[in-house]
């Protein structure tokens, strides 16, 4: 025997009872579906975005063989979110790496290069600078030797303790 109800069919059901219940089945199942996958996408922004704020910093540090100070006359630098500005035009072989030591002991170093007065500046572990401004004491090498440098034999550099680092 063969009833029907709407859409659906229950072979052998001559009081057509599966059907309905086949019916509110689907609906229960299909309803929770979207309601699981709600949530699923709700905490996947919620938990994604947390995992997003502790993404990898990149860092650099410039190794070279002179412990020169590599400035160009006697600039003074002014810090605004993170972009360095010097009075003075720096002409000399100064890049990505490099640290600009300021305002008697404060650091920046420079992560990238935008021309010869402006440079965008990071700290030591790659976080924000403090904005401000100060004479340039020097702009130097963070390392003279890869031996010195991060993980080498004389020590690592230290990124929890940046003052203590050259």
């Amino acid at each position: 025997m063969k009833a029907t109800s709407g859409n659906h069919t229950a072979w052998g059901d001559p009081d057509n009872t599966r059907a309905a219940h086949n019916q509110k089945t689907r609906f229960a199942t299909e309803f929770g579906s979207r309601v699981l996958t709600v949530w699923f996408l709700v905490g996947f922004v919620f938990f994604g975005a947390a995992v997003q704020t502790d993404a990898a910093t990149d860092v650099y540090y410039s190794i070279g063989t002179s412990t020169a100070d590599l400035k160009t006359g006697s600039p003074t630098i002014t810090i605004a979110s993170n972009t360095a500005t010097f009075t003075v035009a720096q002409t000399g072989n100064i890049g990505v790496g490099d640290v600009i030591t300021y305002g008697g002991s404060r650091k920046a170093y420079i992560k990238s290069v935008v021309d010869n007065t402006t440079f965008v500046v990071q700290s030591a572990t790659g976080g924000s600078i403090s904005d401000g401004s100060g004479a340039v004491a020097s702009i130097m090498r963070v390392f003279n030797t890869h031996i010195g440098g991060p993980g080498g034999p004389r020590g690592a550099h230290d990124t929890k303790n940046p003052s203590r680092n050259p």
